[in-house]
Order: C-alpha cells, then sequence, then structure tokens
C-alpha cells in the first residue's frame, strides 16, 4: 500500500526496498551520480539483481539516456518517464537493449531529491512496462509523499559532510603551517588557505582566485596544475605532483598532492566525502624576487602605516613589550593595533602575522 510505505528506515537499503515493495515487482534505488563527469559516485537498490547492479556501475551508468532529463530539472521535480521520455525514444541505444530489457524493469517514475557541484542525488522506481498505466500515478504520488523527507535529510547529511571536509582541510594546513598552503576541490575551487596564501591570491602575481576558482598565472603551468587537480578528485594517480610557475615575481614551485585518502576517508554511503587536493606554493631558492614593497603590503591589508611598523618589529623579533618601549606607546596600544591587523588579515595568532609578512615584506 503505497501511503504506508515508512520512511524512518534504518539504512538506504532499508528505504530502497519500502519504495519498491509498495508496487510489488518493481526495483527501485537511490543514487549519487556526477553527470558532467558520467560517473556513478554511490548507489543504493533493491531487487536488482547482483550483475545487473554491477553491470550498471561500472559501464551503464554512464551511458543512461535518461539522466539528460535529470540534469537539467530543478530538484525537487518528480515524474513518470513515459510523460517526460518514453523509453520508445531509446530502443536503438546499448542500454536500453542491453541493461533494461533484459530486466522487463522498463517504465518508471524518479524524484530529483538534491544536486550540488559533481553530484545529484535522483531515486527511481522501475516496473514493467505493462504494469505502466496501473502504476505510474501510483509511483508518481508516492514520490511525493517522500519528497520532504528526503530533501531534509539529504540536506542534514551534506551539513555534517561540508563539516567533515572543512575539518580534513583545516588538518592540512596546520600539519604545513610554514608555508603558502591551499586546498582545492574538483574545479580548482578553493575551499581552505592559510594566511600566507591568501596574500598570494591578493597580489595576483603567482596565482589568483576569481569566483572560488584558483588560477595559475601562467597558462601552462596552469594547464598541468589543473589537469592533475581533476585526476586526483576522480581518484586517480599523476605522474606530475610538483610544478614550477615562472612569473614577473620569480620563480615558484607548485606542489601538490591528494589529501583524505586513508582508510578513514574511504568512499561509503550515499554522500562519500569529496576528494580534495593540498597546493602548497614555494618560492625558488636564491632566485626570488622580493614580492612587494611596504606601501604594497598596506595598501593589500588597509593597514595604517603605525600597524604596518608594528608587523615589521614582530617580525624582527620584536615582543609587545619591547615595541611599546621603543614607540612610547603603551603596551595596551600595542595590543590595539595588533587586534586591528588580525582584523584586516584574517588572522587570528601573533605567528601567523609574523609568518605573512616574513615572505611578503622587505
Amino acid at each position: 500500500m503505497v501511503d504506508g510505505v515508512p520512511f524512518g528506515a534504518a539504512s538506504w537499503d532499508d528505504v530502497v526496498a519500502a519504495v519498491a515493495s509498495a508496487l510489488p515487482g518493481s526495483f527501485a534505488a537511490i543514487q549519487n551520480a556526477n553527470f558532467a563527469a558520467s560517473q556513478l559516485n554511490s548507489i543504493y537498490s533493491y531487487n536488482i539483481p547482483t550483475d545487473f547492479l554491477e553491470a550498471y556501475r561500472g559501464h551503464f551508468a554512464a551511458i543512461n539516456p535518461w539522466e539528460r532529463y535529470w540534469f537539467g530539472v530543478p530538484t525537487g521535480t518528480v515524474v513518470s518517464s513515459e510523460e517526460v521520455a518514453p523509453s520508445s525514444l531509446f530502443k536503438h541505444t546499448e542500454f536500453y537493449n542491453d541493461w533494461l530489457m533484459p530486466q522487463s524493469g522498463i517504465a518508471a517514475a524518479g524524484l530529483k531529491i538534491a544536486a550540488d557541484r559533481g553530484e545529484t542525488i535522483r531515486m527511481y522506481l522501475n516496473y514493467p512496462m505493462d504494469r505502466s498505466s496501473s502504476y505510474d500515478a501510483a509511483a508518481v504520488r508516492l514520490m511525493k509523499q517522500l519528497r520532504g523527507s528526503l530533501e531534509r535529510t539529504m540536506n542534514l547529511l551534506r551539513a555534517m559532510r561540508d563539516s567533515s571536509e572543512i575539518a580534513v582541510g583545516r588538518a592540512a594546513l596546520v600539519a604545513r603551517g610554514n608555508r603558502a598552503a591551499f586546498v582545492v576541490g574538483a574545479g580548482c575551487v578553493l575551499d581552505e588557505a592559510n594566511g600566507s596564501a591568501e596574500a598570494l591570491f591578493r597580489l595576483g602575481t603567482a596565482l589568483k582566485v576569481r569566483g572560488r576558482v584558483v588560477t595559475l598565472s601562467q597558462p601552462s603551468a596552469h594547464a598541468q596544475f589543473s589537469e592533475a587537480v581533476s585526476r586526483l578528485c576522480r581518484g586517480q594517480t599523476v605522474e606530475l605532483s610538483r610544478i614550477v610557475l615562472e612569473t614577473d615575481a620569480g620563480r615558484w614551485l607548485v606542489s601538490i598532492a591528494a589529501i583524505g585518502t586513508g582508510a578513514s576517508y574511504e568512499f561509503s554511503g550515499l554522500l562519500p566525502l569529496r576528494r580534495k587536493v593540498f597546493v602548497t606554493i614555494t618560492p625558488i631558492s636564491g632566485e626570488q624576487r622580493p614580492i612587494v614593497d611596504g606601501a604594497t603590503t598596506r595598501r593589500l591589508f588597509g593597514l595604517t602605516t603605525t600597524e604596518h611598523e608594528l608587523c615589521l618589529q614582530l617580525m624582527h623579533g620584536g615582543t609587545l613589550t619591547e615595541i611599546a618601549d621603543a614607540t612610547g606607546v603603551s603596551k595596551e596600544t600595542v595590543r590595539s593595533r595588533l587586534k586591528a591587523v588580525f582584523v584586516k588579515t584574517n588572522l587570528t595568532r601573533q605567528a601567523d602575522v609574523i609568518l605573512l609578512f616574513s615572505r611578503i615584506s622587505h
């Protein structure tokens, strides 16, 4: 009975089993697919024979002709396939003849639950064509009943995953806090960066960020960089893990490595942690010219002359007390100036200020 299908199940396996059982003779699945890359990230199914499921994972998911429709519709869409894209349109395809027909699962109803960078979550219910006339309306009604609960669950899971990914990225930055470093995901989209990297982004001489996308200034180096990031985010290996970047400001060594590839980061569940890439950028010893002068440094961060002088004094080893005595102001005044520097540079520790200015000032 459609109205009696529960959603408070213990697992996605239970959910798809309940959905399929509502319409006897059906099979159901919920999947996470990257349409742009023709890649299946994860899938839970019920009543699909193991050999057909493995064939779908390994080959047929990437050539499923219905995915073109689902890529373009808004989140929350619920439709019957025979209404929007009848299976008769695909009788000439390998997917129809070699995967769908042998199972007699031709008609279907589907629900697009969520969409984000590199993934679309969709639930579908398939059943034999000879039951389409009696099942289509019931299947659509069932999907609409589940839509709100599924969307709320997915939003919660995505928030939890985002927090986990941020923690992984920040841990990588902390572990290598002595150099300019940042974390990107697929498409070179920036996730996290330390203070030194943020300063380089502001300068724009070696690399820049536009719309959260990181671009190296030298086109040939960026082509190598973006290809390596793309491969690492797909779980593939790269031959080139270090790239020499040549700019008007000098030469840099860009090092890249996948992060979170250990056992604790294995892809599992409907929303697997997305692979990220850790990047460091280091001036090549002996060849790097000074990045900016003091005036440019002040302009980059909006520092006053006294705030900039404070940063330089800290960089040269001065304590707050020593700086107060040398400049003839109180220690509280020096502390206030340092707090202003924290706000303007988006840093929170004195050590980070020292590291940042040691890398960008004369």
